[in-house]
């Protein structure tokens, strides 16, 4: 059962020194929806998280934290498979 809740979720993981770039996403009725956390510290001290909705590869809307954010996306992606289509890759 736990198998079959993973179902359909797919992963990308972007990494280099001072950028990590990490997606959670699924794909429902031509959307694709994901959970998302930004890193770039030519950017900001702190990463970014929130929620983005596309279509056919096209930004719909996206909805940033403002709060504090408990993390535990690392843990989750070694359950799910990464999503080759994309360019971050899943490193």
């Amino acid at each position: 059962a736990r198998q079959e809740s993973e179902k359909g979720f797919f992963y990308n993981h972007y990494f280099r020194a001072s950028v990590d770039y990490l997606r959670v996403a699924f794909s429902t009725a031509g959307y694709e929806y994901s959970i998302f956390r930004n890193y770039d510290a030519t950017e900001a001290a702190l990463a970014s998280y929130g929620v983005a909705v596309s279509r056919n590869g096209n930004d719909k809307a996206q909805i940033n934290c403002h709060s504090r954010v408990v993390d535990n996306m690392t843990k989750i992606i070694k359950h799910l498979k990464c999503d080759n289509s994309s360019a971050l890759g899943c490193s």
